[in-house]
């Protein structure tokens, strides 16, 4: 995801994910979550690999907003946005499974 938006669900959820400009931000973040309007953003020159794990990083943001009953320490998302990114990249097979459980789920 290097060029332009995508819409990521969350819950039923449209979350627009987008890389970009990163002028002013702290110097530590790779992407922000804005609850208000519902996106992220994320520096639009880092490497795919800190791009997709800074993704999931911040959709645990999301979760943690959408549900509002936990209040994660910054480390702890940062732990459970790794521990998602290294799921679903190195088990392709089970996120096919997910998803053809799913696509089975909608036809019903």
């Amino acid at each position: 995801m290097k060029k332009g938006s995508q819409i990521i669900k969350v819950m039923s959820q449209r979350v627009s994910v987008t890389p970009c400009d990163a002028a002013g931000w702290d110097t530590g973040s790779f992407g922000q979550y804005c609850p208000a309007s519902n996106t992220i953003k994320v520096k639009d020159y880092v490497v795919q690999d800190v791009m997709d794990n800074t993704i999931c990083h911040e959709l645990c943001h999301v979760i943690e907003t959408m549900v509002g009953c936990i209040q994660l320490t910054e480390e702890q998302i940062q732990a459970m946005g790794f521990g998602w990114y290294t799921i679903i990249r190195d088990n392709p097979e089970f996120i096919k499974r997910l998803q053809q459980h799913a696509k089975y789920a909608e036809q019903k």
